[in-house]
C-alpha cells in the first residue's frame, strides 16, 4: 500500500480491506469504495496500482499514431540472395 495515497489508504482500513484482499476487489467493489466523478483519478489510480503486473495502456498511448512499418526497414540491407523471395 506503499504506492497509495493517505486518503486512499485509510478509506481501505476504515473498511477493514488488508493488502490480502486488494486483487480480489472488482471495479464496482472500489466504485462503491470511492463513489463519484471527484474520485475517478483516485479509483484510476489504484487500479494501476493494485494491477500494476499488466501493462494499461493510456488513452494518449492508444491514440498515439504507431511509426511506419518501413521505416524500421530502411536501415537494413536488401535481401539478394534471392532466400525468402515472393518471386518464384
Amino acid at each position: 500500500m506503499d504506492k497509495l495515497d493517505e486518503e486512499t489508504v485509510t478509506t481501505l482500513k476504515v473498511a477493514n480491506i488488508g493488502e490480502d484482499l486488494l486483487h480480489s476487489l472488482s471495479r464496482d467493489d472500489i466504485k462503491d469504495l470511492f463513489p463519484g466523478p471527484a474520485n475517478f483519478l483516485r479509483r484510476r489510480a489504484f487500479w494501476l496500482v493494485v494491477n500494476d503486473e499488466e501493462k494499461v495502456e493510456t488513452t494518449a498511448e492508444i491514440l498515439q499514431p504507431s511509426p511506419p512499418r518501413d521505416s524500421d526497414r530502411s536501415n537494413e540491407e536488401p535481401n539478394t540472395s534471392g532466400i525468402g523471395s515472393c518471386h518464384g
